[in-house]
């Protein structure tokens, strides 16, 4: 890593020491590896993350400092890593509502839904007293394939009278509605991938990888696709909108070559 550093190659330097200081590894600011990082960030021009790196080396402990390197870390998409300095500043401040939601939130974003789920289950008063807790569980729940969670805090969250967190109560609500649809039509196993993405997003699944489904069951590990696919995904939309008697007023295209010939 250090000779990457030297060889002026920062992001190979920063993929070599990622696994050693992203969460479940413990942060530690006075850590070789922490310095390391703080020199990746200087030579990426990372300036923001650069200097809330350097306030959580200059007081380790201070919880305030360590909330705002997570959250600077979020911002970069780093989310394993402000998820291993956001658990050190809730060993340090347990009561904090705010740095658990903030936690949760980086493991939410870094797909470690069970992470996510068994940190708030680790915290139960803070989730009783907690709107933003308790519907980070419940969706988190409900990404791991446990839908009771979300039933058991489903009546809570539409009982809050706050309005900035209607939408989330109506999230969780929609995906149980959903669950409940598919009741005795799809299996929602761990291998229903149709099924989960309906439940999830809403959306409807209209094609599956053809490279079997015993790893990625049926999902693909790209984000793009030959125009021969692209166009077989227009022609079942076309179809689904046709069965469905629906129109679609417009059809916007990305500025770009490729979104002009979809």
């Amino acid at each position: 890593m250090r000779a990457r550093l030297d060889e002026r190659e920062p992001r190979e330097a920063f993929r070599a020491l990622a696994p050693l200081i992203r969460y479940p590894a413990p942060f530690a600011p006075e850590s070789p590896d922490t310095e390391l990082f703080a020199e990746v960030s200087q030579a990426l021009g990372a300036e923001p993350l650069c200097a809330a790196l350097a306030a959580v080396r200059a007081a380790p402990d201070e919880v305030d400092a360590l909330y705002k390197l997570g959250y600077e870390l979020i911002e970069h998409d780093l989310n394993g890593y402000a998820a291993a300095v956001l658990e050190r500043a809730r060993a340090l401040s347990p009561r904090s509502a705010r740095v658990l939601t903030e936690l949760v939130s980086a493991l939410e974003r870094d797909l470690n839904h069970v992470a996510a789920v068994e940190t708030l289950r680790g915290a139960p008063d803070l989730v009783a007293e907690d709107f933003l807790c308790r519907y980070l569980l419940a969706f988190n729940a409900a990404l791991t394939g446990d839908l009771e969670e979300p039933r058991r805090l489903l009546p809570d969250l539409l009982g809050d009278d706050d309005p900035r967190y209607e939408g989330m109560a109506e999230r969780v609500a929609g995906l149980l509605a959903r669950a409940d649809g598919l009741a005795g039509v799809r299996p929602l196993d761990e291998s229903d991938l149709l099924g989960w993405h309906f439940v999830i997003t809403g959306g409807l699944l209209l094609h599956r990888s053809d490279a079997g489904p015993e790893v990625m069951r049926g999902r693909y590990a790209w984000v793009q696709d030959s125009t021969a696919r692209c166009l077989e995904g227009l022609r079942k939309v076309q179809a689904l909108l046709e069965e469905a008697g629906l129109e679609l007023p417009r059809v916007f295209a990305l500025p770009d070559p490729h979104g002009a010939v979809v």
